[in-house]
């Protein structure tokens, strides 16, 4: 019984990354999620990008989400250093999430 549950909760959870993956690519590619094969990984992938799209202080940042292995790299464009800084804190808290490695780079202002 509780190793049905547990697949169907990978299985929600999966559904939802999807979901999310559609509506970033919707809304312009703000955070664009970058799936490996496993479910898990996909997962976390999804509540990272959820995470990140949620949080009003990221409004202006273009942030990829690629996990592996429960490792999630952030790549991408930012404005300044606290958006950094509150990017990799916000993915950090993530369940699932052992380590955050940072690929963001801040935009350089005109």
């Amino acid at each position: 019984m509780k190793q049905r549950s547990a697949i169907a909760g990978i299985l929600a959870t999966s559904a939802i990354a999807f979901a999310i993956s559609l509506s970033a690519s919707a809304q312009g590619d703000a955070v664009r999620v970058v799936s490996r094969d496993t479910a898990m990984d996909a997962a976390i992938n999804g509540r990272v990008a959820a995470a990140l799209m949620s949080d009003p202080g990221l409004l202006g940042a273009r942030i990829d989400v690629d996990t592996e292995n429960g490792v999630v790299k952030l790549a991408g464009t930012v404005m300044g250093a606290a958006e950094l800084h509150r990017a990799l804190d916000i993915a950090a808290q993530v369940d699932g999430v052992r380590r955050v490695d940072n690929l963001l780079e801040v935009a350089r202002r005109p």
